[in-house]
């Protein structure tokens, strides 16, 4: 019987030690305030809304990946249905970022052609809404370090300027928001914990060896 606890012990050490964490997959969406964001055009003095998202520091919504009522069926996830409210871990690993920019009675997609883009100060040619900007881990090219996501620690500015294509017209924006998923994962124990765990289970072994020989 020694044995048996003996061996049992040394297994579910050795199985805690080397057993994977397993992730949580967390969907999130980082809204802007966009009431002041009407674009218009202007030759004299360009019309620009400039917005600075942090993910390491904002307070987004955020769900659980397979939560059901994570999105309205619209565009933009309904951040009032959110799991929880809290900002992005550097050391969760994240899977991607998309900007999404929706304006108010304009048809077809916001492009280029009537407002100029820029993330983290880089122009963004020929867009159309959403804008992929990060993409790792899942299909899709790299495109962080043409961003520069990373290196600006998570701190995204996006600045929307008028184009002459607008003409006399303002088009208002109504929804700014960063979208994504990151993976957190799941606590394991401590090696100090396994450690005292599996020298707990070694002791019992050899109280039993003690009992044995006595009988």
């Amino acid at each position: 019987m020694n044995r048996c606890i003996t061996g049992a012990a040394f297994l579910l050490f050795t199985g805690m030690l080397y057993s994977p964490a397993q992730a949580t997959h967390i969907q999130y969406v980082d809204l802007a305030d966009t009431s002041n964001a009407n674009i218009n055009y202007n030759s004299t003095t360009p019309d620009t809304w400039t917005w600075t998202f942090d993910l390491t520091t904002d307070t987004m919504a955020l769900w659980e990946i397979d939560t059901p009522t994570s999105t309205t069926g619209g565009p933009t996830p309904d951040v009032t249905t959110a799991d929880y409210l809290g900002s992005y871990d550097p050391l969760s690993a994240l899977h991607y970022v998309t900007l999404r920019i929706d304006p108010k009675n304009v048809s077809g997609i916001l492009t280029s052609e009537f407002i100029q883009l820029e993330v983290n100060g880089v122009e963004i040619d020929d867009w159309a809404n959403p804008i992929s900007l990060y993409d790792w881990g899942v299909p899709g090219d790299p495109v962080s370090d043409e961003y520069g996501i990373v290196a600006n620690d998570y701190a995204i500015t996006v600045t929307l300027t008028g184009l002459a294509a607008l003409g006399n017209k303002t088009i208002d924006i109504t929804n700014v928001n960063l979208e994504g998923c990151f993976d957190v994962a799941s606590p394991v124990p401590e090696p100090a914990t396994m450690l005292l765990f599996g020298t707990g289970l070694a002791g019992v072994a050899g109280y039993a060896r003690k009992k044995s020989k006595k009988g």
